[in-house]
């Protein structure tokens, strides 16, 4: 691969089932690739969350210090790595007490690297569930672990020229991290709550309608804008990726000489990491309440409100012209009194 320098390396192969902690230390095969390929879809994952520590006490915390200090031999290594697995398999042990009339954790094991990618220092906790395979050679039936499932539950922590913990990205393959991973293990604390994400992503977001669509197209800007408010009130989780699908994806601009999709996409694509939010979080509509409204005047004597998403904004609130030039805005309405009040 070129790219990637190993330190050190170990799997334990961690068993609530049986109560067992195996390790084992990695001296030659495939984990460099696998673990270069893991830290790529890592950096570029679009289910990230950036965290810290607790405190610097903490256990997990502590152990890695001490391995990254450069001062660690071989024997502290090996103690401070099975005690991180330990610590992985006991609280499994509280996790899988909680489910248990749900479902069980299957057996996995605990890789942990401390390697050199691209000129940085990374320290590497991935948790891989074991597969059935057949052996090519014998036919015989065996557990390892998946070569291609590289994102079940990772913990990437970059390390500064200071020997310093710089920055904590965590991953799940599922669409929330699972707590006992980076709270009751790792004991992390998430950098951004998920009411700071909601409010900095979608003003993000409605940022970039404003300056690329609205003095282009108004029509395009309030149609893409109900969009963006109606992915952020029917999700409970929100995602980078699937937001900009949702939003965007399959979006036919009112005016398509002025409005450019794929440069409007393109342009939201990048401002995740740039603002400051993550690119997964649980969205709390209640920091955006306020945001999500907006009041359109029509005339000196009358407002229009809109309150949230509207479904079908363009069957329900259209504007026509007369032939003699008179602008009207049409509204379709529920109330039979409402409607009673404007029978003229």
């Amino acid at each position: 691969m070129g790219n990637i320098e190993r330190v050190y390396e170990v799997v334990h192969h961690v068993d609530i089932q049986q109560d067992t902690v195996e390790d084992e230390i990695i001296i030659q095969g495939d984990l460099n690739e696998y673990n270069e390929l893991l830290i790529k879809s890592m950096l570029d994952a679009t289910n990230k969350k950036y965290f810290n520590f607790k405190s610097s006490s903490t256990e997990v915390h502590t152990l890695i210090k001490e391995i990254i200090s450069g001062e660690a031999g071989e024997k502290v290594r090996e103690s401070n790595t099975k005690n991180i697995a330990k610590r992985l398999h006991r609280e499994e042990q509280g996790a899988q007490q909680k489910i248990k009339h749900l479902t069980n954790l299957q057996k996995g094991s605990l890789v942990q690297s401390l390697i050199k990618y691209e000129d940085t220092f990374y320290y590497l906790l991935t948790k891989i569930e074991h597969e059935r395979f057949l052996n090519t050679t014998d036919l015989v039936n065996q557990i390892g672990l998946p070569y291609d499932k590289r994102t079940l539950k990772s913990c990437l922590i970059s390390i500064d020229d200071e020997k310093e913990i710089n920055e904590i990205i965590v991953t799940d393959s599922n669409n929330k991290i699972s707590s006992y991973w980076y709270d009751a293990f790792l004991e992390l604390v998430e950098l951004n709550s998920d009411e700071l994400n909601t409010k900095t992503a979608f003003s993000a977001v409605d940022a970039v309608l404003t300056r690329n669509v609205k003095s282009k197209s108004s029509a395009d800007h309030t149609l893409l804008r109900n969009n963006l408010i109606g992915y952020f009130r029917t999700n409970d989780t929100y995602n980078h990726d699937n937001m900009i699908q949702n939003v965007f994806g399959d979006y036919l601009p009112e005016n398509k000489d002025l409005i450019d999709m794929v440069s409007i996409k393109e342009k939201v694509r990048k401002i995740g990491r740039r603002e400051g939010f993550d690119s997964v979080f649980l969205i709390k509509d209640d920091a955006i309440r306020a945001r999500m409204r907006s009041t359109i005047k029509i005339s000196d004597k009358i407002e229009l409100k809109l309150m949230g998403h509207i479904e079908q904004l363009k069957n329900d609130i259209h504007s026509r012209k007369k032939p003699n030039g008179d602008k009207f805005l049409y509204i379709k309405i529920d109330d039979e009194k409402v409607y009673k009040m404007f029978k003229y």
